[in-house]
């Protein structure tokens, strides 16, 4: 899997970088257990042009994207090098609010399925093109 996008958050909105350094500065604010966010490519592009628009259309922001995802490959606890980054994957997938626009019209929202949430395990930096590797 590459890096296909790089997404900065900052009190002025999100932007797309080319590099990023990944440590705790990323953390402030988050959910213990989602340091970091990934999300598919074919997913990212749903958020930015489905018509039916629910809460992630709107909140959701991932760190980083990346091509392909196949979320089934994934297990929690697992480890994986980004750049010379250790990431462990901590949540896979994530829940839909039942009260949710796309959830209610769709049943199903497609985004919340190619997404997942890692751990920090070792900082470091990631550039834009790099893999996703598991480590055995």
């Amino acid at each position: 899997m590459i890096v296909q996008a790089i997404i900065g958050k900052d009190s002025t909105g999100s932007h797309f970088l080319k590099e990023t350094a990944v440590g705790q500065q990323l953390c402030k604010g988050k959910v213990a257990h989602r340091q970091l966010s990934f999300m598919g490519a074919a997913s990212y592009e749903r958020l930015r042009t489905d018509k039916i628009k629910g809460f992630c259309h709107h909140k959701f922001i991932p760190n980083f994207v990346v091509k392909p995802l196949d979320i089934k490959q994934f297990e929690k606890g697992q480890r994986y090098s980004l750049g010379n980054v250790i990431i462990e994957i901590s949540e896979l997938q994530k829940e839909c609010h039942s009260h949710c626009p796309a959830f209610i019209d769709n049943s199903s929202c497609y985004i919340n399925r190619q997404v997942f949430f890692a751990l920090i395990v070792k900082e470091g930096h990631v550039t834009l093109g790099d893999s996703l590797e598991k480590i055995e």
